[in-house]
């Protein structure tokens, strides 16, 4: 049999309490499977709500997932317009310019991934092609019929090397 040592105080009180008759009484209620089990889930609970306090709070976790977060969106041209998310620069009164991603791009428009973990992105269109730069080879468009409905990124690292923002336009 385990034995259980506990201390008790009383605040505020002028009860007098016997010690003696509490530390007999506690070995004999925490030997009652129901009070033992009870008092086991509640000490298992406190150490998970520890652990997971500790992780939520912990600098070194927050930083790396900061390190690794990346930020991706696809539409066609006018709603990624629409979302002040691209422009064209270059070309003669705006034709034949190339789409660029204007520089002061606001999260919201955005899902957030964890580079280490997003091994692809789901599309869909007839053509897609990325407006940010990723480089050549580090990413796959896959292609079903004649349609185009998945981004595999091959090499994570390498792909987000260049930005930490993905702009897909579909058509």
């Amino acid at each position: 049999m385990a034995t259980a040592i506990a201390t008790f105080t009383c605040y505020g009180s002028n009860d007098k309490v016997n010690k003696k008759e509490v530390t007999d009484k506690v070995p004999v209620i925490l030997n009652k499977p129901v009070y033992r089990d009870t008092l086991q889930n509640a000490f298992r609970l406190t150490q998970e709500n520890i652990k997971s306090d500790i992780a939520a709070n912990d600098p070194a976790d927050t930083s790396d997932k900061e390190l690794h977060k990346a930020y991706y969106t696809a539409g066609t041209y006018k709603e990624l317009k629409t979302l002040n998310i691209v422009q064209k620069k270059g070309g003669l009164f705006g034709i034949g310019g190339a789409e660029t991603i204007k520089p002061d791009l606001k999260k919201t428009n955005f899902t957030e991934v964890d580079t280490r973990q997003a091994t692809g992105i789901v599309i869909s269109g007839k053509k897609a092609k990325l407006i940010t730069r990723h480089p050549v080879g580090s990413y796959e468009l896959k292609k079903e019929g004649d349609e185009i409905t998945y981004l595999t990124i091959k090499d994570p690292g390498k792909f987000w090397s260049n930005s930490e923002y993905l702009v897909i336009e579909v058509k």
